[in-house]
């Protein structure tokens, strides 16, 4: 997994560019954030399956749970009063967090701030991923 070069936790900032070290290439990747919380880093876990995908958002103190959604599928604005940890796995989902809105792709990691009203609708190809939420 690329790993950032420096912490961003705390700053307020809309999209911010980072470059992390995998194997012998440089990958630069957006991460967008939300509230002083890290919020969408798209292909997060290009490289790891979904076992290590599991173990790996439970060393982050979260607990995944696999949700299998059918195309098209909606859930319509609510929010929660937990932060929720999503990463994706197969399909597309739009998911629209207060102003923002994240074309979530396979492997993409998205993190909701709790309290945040959030909303989706789930690709043509139905959608596969974690949702997870802090133990």
């Amino acid at each position: 997994m690329v790993k950032p070069i420096f912490n961003v936790a705390g700053a307020k900032v809309n999209r911010l560019w980072i470059k992390g070290y995998q194997g012998a290439t440089i990958q630069a990747l957006q991460i967008t954030e939300l509230s002083g919380q890290l919020m969408y880093q798209p292909n997060a876990y290009r490289t790891m399956d979904k076992e290590a995908i599991a173990a790996d958002v439970r060393k982050e103190g979260f607990d995944p749970v696999y949700i299998k959604d059918p195309p098209g599928h909606v859930y319509p604005p609510h929010r929660h009063p937990e932060t929720k940890l999503l990463v994706f796995l197969k399909g597309t989902m739009v998911v629209k967090v207060k102003d923002q809105k994240f074309n979530c792709k396979p492997r993409d990691k998205l993190i909701i701030p709790g309290n945040s009203e959030h909303s989706a609708t789930v690709g043509t190809e139905g959608c596969v991923f974690f949702w997870s939420e802090k133990l």
